[in-house]
């Protein structure tokens, strides 16, 4: 698929900020391959994505955020700094999850 124009110049830093070594087009997963995998990891970072990030994570489960499906997967683990966790309401609720969740707690001393 062809990449947004925003893509590309965030994909820029991985190119020396050289724009005609940005590669303009990348390969794109189904959401139901996601889905069907045994495990997921979404990392996010930045302020620009805090938006989306809220309406994946908190939002309806929706066609136009397809992220959001990500909310039915199992064992989906999601790492966001400050930044891109900022728009989140729900963080204490979030935070308080993270620190008795005994999955995470063991992934995390591992």
């Amino acid at each position: 698929m062809t990449l947004a124009q925003a893509t590309l110049q965030q994909n820029a830093v991985m190119f020396d900020n050289d724009m005609a070594q940005v590669p303009a087009r990348a390969l794109t997963m189904g959401t139901g391959t996601i889905l069907d995998s045994r495990e997921a990891l979404l990392v996010v970072t930045g302020a620009a994505k805090a938006d989306i990030v809220a309406r994946v994570i908190e939002g309806p489960v929706s066609a136009l955020v397809p992220g959001s499906a990500l909310q039915f997967h199992p064992h989906c683990l999601v790492l966001l700094d400050e930044a891109a966790a900022s728009r989140l309401t729900q963080r204490e609720a979030i935070f308080w999850q993270m620190q008795h969740d005994p999955e995470l707690q063991a992934f995390l001393s591992a």
